[in-house]
């Protein structure tokens, strides 16, 4: 990898995801590597893809910036159990695993940063109950 950039994995695609354009243009030399697939879905194909794409490969920096929320706001007890489930699944188990397979290359070279992107929703004051489990999950 290059001396002036950093590799990005991105691990989000419950919206839309492209970082690549904007750090080509503003770090020409910047390698990017994205890999893309649904954390929802299954987290170790996903995971398994991430390994390979990044093997023998300097990751620099890993940005989580995957997010899932509800469709509309709700109270904690109407929030049903698929929602539920994905919110943890997403926000939670997604970014810790991915983290996992990331992070023992920067341990063993002694050098590299995560960078996990949260949410306002977890520290306004008050918390804002409509949005209970996602609060939680992006703190």
């Amino acid at each position: 990898m290059s001396k002036n950039g950093f590799l990005w994995i991105c691990h989000f695609f419950i919206g839309y995801c492209n970082p690549g354009s904007d750090f080509k243009k503003w770090f020409g030399k910047t390698q990017i590597k994205e890999v893309v697939f649904y954390l929802s879905g299954d987290l170790n194909e996903g995971i398994k893809r991430i390994s390979e794409a990044i093997d023998g490969l300097d990751v620099g920096i890993l940005i989580n910036n995957a997010g899932v929320s509800y469709p509309y706001a709700r109270f904690f007890h109407e929030v049903d159990d698929e929602l539920l489930t994905n919110l943890i699944k997403v926000n939670v188990q997604g970014t810790t695993r991915v983290t996992h397979a990331v992070l023992p290359a920067m341990v063993k070279r002694k050098k590299g940063a995560i960078v996990n992107i949260g949410s306002g929703a977890a520290i306004n004051i008050p918390s804002d109950p409509l949005y209970a489990v996602y609060a939680a999950t992006k703190a």
